[in-house]
């Protein structure tokens, strides 16, 4: 038998013993655990994981048998909550708001809207609050920021030029945690790689000519290439790695 057709069966037996114990009177101690039940089904439906669904299944023999074993359901409930991330126990808005979305690709989209809007105030915000402590170090706070801008929109838009065709995949992640992060460290990572190929520039370990009249125009695409491509960031690494060694 197909997996998906049993795992669907299987859910629709539970679902049935369900309504057919709300046709009868509920004890008031049950009402609360047999409503996150209820609201998790569609999120096991999703998952087409076996094991979860079983665990709803104990979960609902625990709290429905003639002597209910409450606290075994209340900690089988709180696992399927924790694995499926719908547990809205959580302070921050951030997650409340994570929690509410479906779709996995929103999810990931949420995540590079957070990292974009910190991104920019930390940008903002460093350009006054670092100005002298950059300035002790003699570097050059306008063209840091400039490259970690430009390397987190190429980030962004990397991003957005990829999920369409990697939304399917994203249905295979049960825990929407994991979704938040994948777009939340995207542009992160794009930011450091182009901090490093950047400092190998100012360094003359990759030689460039610099001209200070259109400095800013070269690290900015520097750090678009950088946050758009890993390809171009990773290929700089490991060359630069190969011609460290290959001095010692």
């Amino acid at each position: 038998m197909n997996i998906e057709r049993a795992h669907t069966e299987k859910l629709t037996r539970l679902s049935n013993l369900m309504l057919k114990r709300l046709e009868k009177e509920i004890d008031p101690s049950l009402e609360k655990n047999l409503a996150r039940l209820i609201h998790l089904l569609s999120d096991i439906e999703k998952s087409n994981n076996f094991l979860l669904l079983q665990k709803a299944e104990m979960a609902f023999v625990s709290m429905t048998k003639t002597k209910p074993n409450l606290e075994l359901a209340e900690m089988l409930i709180l696992d399927l909550e924790d694995r499926l991330s719908v547990n809205v126990k959580v302070g921050s808005f951030l997650w409340k708001s994570l929690f509410t979305l479906n779709s996995p690709l929103s999810i990931v989209l949420f995540g590079i809207f957070v990292t974009t809007v910190i991104g920019h105030i930390f940008v903002f915000l460093g350009y006054k609050l670092l100005n002298d402590l950059v300035a002790s170090l003699n570097l050059q706070l306008p063209l840091i920021l400039i490259t970690v801008l430009s390397a987190g929109w190429g980030s962004v838009l990397s991003m957005a030029t990829r999920l369409t065709n990697a939304e399917s995949k994203f249905y295979d992640v049960n825990d929407h945690r994991v979704l938040f992060l994948t777009g939340f460290f995207k542009p992160i990572i794009g930011v450091i790689f182009s901090i490093f190929i950047s400092a190998l520039v100012m360094s003359g370990f990759i030689p460039l000519n610099i001209n200070t009249d259109n400095d800013k125009y070269l690290f900015a695409i520097i750090g678009f290439l950088s946050g758009f491509s890993e390809r171009f960031a990773k290929d700089i690494i490991s060359k630069t790695e190969k011609s460290i060694l290959s001095k010692e």
